[in-house]
């Protein structure tokens, strides 16, 4: 209940000051939510976190994207995607043997 208390607070804010963006009201209200010795035992299932943050939020960034600019920057997007997950794999891989 204290998570979606202060989400709402955190787009409130947001909406009352929109100079700064809506993500670092978000990550505030965190970080005081982590203060509070009784929120530390809070747990949030990673699989439950992919469904009920991630799931909802990439279909709308799905249902709001063009397809113009999404056709229009394709090689950006795929060039990006590929050395970013190569270069992923190799930073990973280097600290991993590393250790």
């Amino acid at each position: 209940m204290l998570l979606a208390i202060a989400v709402v607070v955190a787009n409130i804010f947001s909406l009352i000051w929109p100079v700064i963006p809506l993500a670092v009201y978000q990550i505030a209200a965190g970080l005081l939510l982590s203060l509070d010795p009784q929120f530390n035992h809070f747990t949030f299932e990673p699989e439950l976190f992919m469904l009920a943050i991630i799931a909802p939020l990439m279909f709308n960034d799905g249902q709001n994207q063009s397809a113009r600019s999404l056709s229009k920057n394709l090689s950006s997007i795929l060039s990006m995607a590929i050395f970013l997950s190569i270069f992923t794999v190799l930073i990973a891989g280097t600290l991993t043997h590393a250790i």
